[in-house]
């Protein structure tokens, strides 16, 4: 039953940014300024360590709220701090423009503020997350200093690391995943990192017969091919998978056309120009420019691919 850690955290939320008044009764408001800071850091420490505890773990527990209150937590013992501060030393240069005023130092809004700058810490966003305070809040006189806090939030963040609790989580449990913020100068050519036991296959965009593409089928497990123009033009047109020539070829075979032999060249041809081909110019498999359409031309290796 420690205060501030017992009720929901949506409730605590609510009454972190509440402003203290001689009718309002809330537990935030009630004790001295010491002890209010005291339980409001515990508070906010021993919350820090349950939540960010279950990161990674098979337990049903978010962080857009936990970290809300976490920053409520801060920014309220901050606020109260201030507060009596300026009510110790009310005519120093310091709190000059709280002179005359009632109600200078507002803790309830030193908690919006540190809500929104430990959540932009956990999750790196920024213009979303100024839009979801002002919606939770309701006060535009508030906006300015959460874009500020939040702005300052992220700048220390990705001074101290790029990526947020989720990016990170995934990274700690090995699962695939290439962050688009990150750059990776590898100065490597493809002969470098590609295996040396296995032979590299490309396929010319015209030129080869339905021999050829059997025989890099048949010699290589690669799921794709590379298309380029030529054996001396290393121009890339486009890719073709393996299952797409392999439907190719056996749609070839099942056409029966007369002229069509092993010999029969094939050429290549992008997705736009494969969709109007027609029947009697052969089969299509779609590649990535495109996904090179196989088209049986009906010529034999011995006459002219014009």
């Amino acid at each position: 039953n420690f205060k501030f850690m017992k009720g929901s955290m949506l409730g605590t939320l609510a009454e972190l940014f509440q402003d203290c008044t001689s009718e309002s009764g809330l537990e935030v408001c009630e004790g001295s300024d010491l002890s209010l800071m005291f339980s409001l850091i515990i508070a906010g420490i021993l919350k820090t360590v349950l939540s960010f505890s279950t990161v990674g773990t098979c337990v049903p527990a978010g962080l857009l709220v936990p970290s809300l209150v976490i920053g409520g937590l801060f920014g309220r013992a901050f606020g109260i701090f201030l507060n009596a501060l300026q009510t110790q030393y009310s005519n120093s240069v310091l709190f000059g423009e709280c002179r005359g005023l009632n109600l200078c130092v507002i803790p309830g809004a030193y908690a919006i503020v540190g809500a929104a700058a430990v959540l932009t810490g956990v999750t790196r966003m920024t213009v979303c997350l100024a839009v979801i305070m002002f919606e939770l809040t309701g006060g535009l006189e508030y906006l300015v200093p959460v874009i500020v806090a939040i702005l300052m939030s992220k700048w220390v963040g990705e001074a101290l690391g790029v990526e947020c609790i989720y990016e990170l989580g995934i990274e700690y449990n090995a699962l695939p995943y290439l962050d688009p913020k990150k750059e990776f100068p590898h100065a490597y050519a493809t002969a470098e990192v590609y295996p040396a036991d296995k032979k590299w296959r490309t396929l010319y965009t015209r030129g080869m017969t339905l021999n050829d593409l059997n025989d890099a089928l048949e010699q290589t497990d690669f799921h794709g091919f590379p298309l380029v123009a030529g054996p001396n033009d290393n121009s890339l047109f486009g890719y073709v998978r393996r299952a797409r020539l392999i439907d190719a070829l056996h749609a070839t075979a099942r056409s029966h056309l007369r002229d069509v032999t092993l010999n029969t060249r094939v050429r290549f041809v992008d997705r736009e120009s494969a969709a109007g081909a027609t029947p009697a110019e052969g089969p299509s498999s779609p590649s990535d420019k495109g996904d090179g359409a196989a088209t049986a031309s009906g010529r034999d290796d011995n006459d002219n691919d014009n």
